[in-house]
């Protein structure tokens, strides 16, 4: 990492605050790394429609792994 990089993302941490910088560094593995826990049981068709931006797919998928499993 470059002293301009590692500057750069200082900068930015500070603006976003804690909580975003927390959630980008390790929730964001946690919901890479989600798996569906009923995968062997039969499948309903259930049509489910989601509108994003490319900013927030990964969050998009973390809402519809919480909706699934609740």
């Amino acid at each position: 990492m470059t002293p301009g990089s590692l500057w750069y993302q200082i900068q930015r941490d500070w603006k976003r605050g804690f909580a975003a910088t927390w959630h980008e560094r390790f929730v964001s593995q946690r919901i890479l790394e989600w798996r569906n826990p009923y995968s062997e049981l039969p499948h309903e068709e259930v049509p489910v429609h989601l509108l994003t931006g490319s900013d927030d797919w990964l969050l998009a998928c973390w809402m519809l792994a919480s909706w699934f499993h609740f």
